[in-house]
């Protein structure tokens, strides 16, 4: 299991009633990128940070300069956990994926963290591959939102109704099922999930898109852990919303919860979320890769729309003393500086 390690004179219970916010690294690291901006703008203080022996371990410079330097230690972690002065967002920004074949087990830990430090909502951050995106998909809002039938009912309804973010729909696991077979039959090889006489019952869908083998020895585990991984129900058409999860609760996790190409560990922890009746929120967004400081503003504008975090800290005080006060757009941190090469000499050109 993970651990929290806190900073000095913070006590974990402030995350009672908390809101979270937890972005996945998926397609572009739009949600890092997106969370970058929230700590920096409203000057969150650094709590804490969790140890996981299941995420690649990083170390860096500090990414912030608003952070004092004995509560950064001078150093960046993989997993840094940071809250507003109100005590009223929480934020985990994760810096490194996980460990091959232990996502799984990640997604058990941030589960429990989630429990364990009894937050009020969830805001899961990650992204869809925009190249599955059919013609209708084109057009309009570029986010999709994926809950529980835990998560509350005034934040669905402001997503949906106030921002025209609309449910994520089942019919992108039906195209990327397509698109995935085309590929590799384009490679010269037959579809992973392909039956033959000699083994009719192999299974089409193995968990998150990892068509393997049932002799590989990862299948077995992922039996062990939860068998209603291991039976996906053919993908209707219909959107995934809370009516449709509560409509059918004898179906199975992974048939409730679509696949979502390129976005990480955000079925996994969807699924676990739904079973433990954690009140989450998954907010998607269709990106390519490349450069996507662009779509992670978007994000961050949505997600202020979605949670007002402009008006987080009014009337308080920073770290350092001072009263905060209300942003009026985003700032990007330090680290951000490094993204672009630095423009040559124009003497060069004279």
């Amino acid at each position: 299991m993970n651990h929290f390690t806190p900073e000095a004179e913070f006590d974990p219970k402030r995350f009672q009633g908390s809101e979270l916010i937890l972005p996945c690294v998926s397609i572009g690291n739009v949600p890092q990128l997106s969370c970058d901006l929230i700590i920096s703008t409203l000057r969150l203080d650094r709590v804490g940070y969790l140890t996981d022996p299941n995420v690649t371990p990083m170390v860096g410079p500090p990414a912030f300069d608003h952070i004092q330097p004995a509560t950064r230690n001078g150093l960046t972690t993989a997993l840094e956990v940071f809250q507003s002065v109100d005590g009223r967002l929480t934020v985990v920004q994760q810096r490194a994926p996980a460990l091959p074949h232990r996502q799984r087990a990640l997604v058990d830990n941030l589960a429990r963290f989630i429990a364990d430090g009894g937050f009020q909502q969830v805001v899961l951050l990650s992204t869809v591959d925009a190249r599955l995106r059919d013609d209708k998909q084109l057009v309009g809002s570029p986010f999709r939102y994926l809950p529980t039938t835990h998560a509350p009912e005034a934040l669905v309804t402001r997503l949906e109704v106030a921002l025209g973010v609309p449910p994520l729909e089942s019919e992108l696991t039906k195209d990327y099922t397509a698109w995935f077979r085309r590929q590799n039959q384009a490679r010269g090889g037959q579809p992973r999930n392909h039956r033959t006489e000699e083994d009719p019952a192999k299974p089409e869908h193995i968990d998150d898109g990892d068509r393997r083998s049932t002799d590989d020895p990862m299948v077995q585990v992922i039996g062990e852990y939860d068998q209603l991984t291991l039976r996906e129900n053919q993908t209707t058409t219909t959107t995934i919303t809370t009516t449709n999860l509560e409509s059918d609760p004898t179906r199975g996790y992974a048939s409730i919860t679509p696949k979502i190409p390129g976005g990480g560990m955000a079925r996994q922890l969807h699924r676990v979320c739904q079973r433990d009746g954690l009140p989450l929120v998954v907010l998607l967004e269709f990106v390519a890769e490349g450069d996507n400081v662009p779509e992670s503003v978007l994000m961050a504008n949505c997600l202020n729309g979605l949670l007002d975090l402009f008006s987080i800290g009014t009337a308080a005080t920073g770290v350092d003393g001072n009263e905060v006060s209300v942003p009026k757009e985003w700032t990007p941190p330090p680290s951000w500086h490094s993204f672009y090469s630095t423009r040559l000499p124009q003497v060069l050109y004279q």
